[in-house]
């Protein structure tokens, strides 16, 4: 998680220092990218940031997700040494004290990021706008019929090995995955829209 704040630092920083014909830096992440561009935003000052089903701990996201593979009295016992690893950031806190102008975007039904650790309901700031998506998940930006099929994706790699025929992603159809839900983009493009 570190690394990915810490690389998109250094972009905003080349790009400030070394193409002045951008006037406006606008950073746009969707999960583990979006909690990036909260905590790089903070330090590189970007002008906008727009974070999607991000969490607000990284830490907390990845023992998580340790829990559901291993019992969860050893991801307990992990936790303080992945919070060493990640760094232990919150995305909240960055969004806050950031100097950028934020929208954040979350799936109300979102079980990748639960509302435990999601940045949505952790910051209330005057430079954050919120945006919060009906009936939808970790993809917010997407279709209900595109989350679905991204659903069934997820259920097939997870057979893979158990049964699930490979040939199942030869006739699989990845563009009705990630078919865009036009609402949920146009407040995107809206916020990102330059003024003069």
């Amino acid at each position: 998680f570190a690394s990915g704040r810490i690389t998109v630092q250094c972009a905003v920083e080349y790009a400030r220092h070394n193409m002045p014909r951008f006037d406006k830096i606008f950073l746009v992440g969707h999960s583990w990218g979006g909690w990036s561009a909260l905590c790089a935003g903070s330090f590189s000052q970007a002008d906008k940031i727009v974070a999607i089903s991000a969490p607000d701990k990284p830490e907390a996201a990845v023992c998580r997700a340790l829990s559901s593979a291993m019992p969860k009295f050893l991801a307990k016992i992990l936790y303080p040494y992945i919070s060493l690893l990640c760094g232990d950031k919150s995305a909240a806190e960055a969004a806050k004290w950031s100097g950028a102008e934020i929208l954040l975007v979350q799936g109300e039904n979102d079980v990748v990021v639960p509302p435990s650790n999601s940045v949505y309901y952790k910051v209330d700031a005057p430079n954050v706008k919120k945006l919060l998506v009906s009936g939808r998940g970790h993809n917010p930006y997407n279709t209900a019929a595109a989350e679905a099929k991204l659903g069934e994706l997820s259920s097939a790699l997870a057979g893979l090995g158990k049964g699930t025929d490979s040939r199942f992603f030869d006739d699989f159809d990845f563009k009705a995955a990630t078919e865009e839900d036009d609402a949920v983009m146009g407040e995107i493009a809206r916020f990102l829209e330059v003024r003069q």
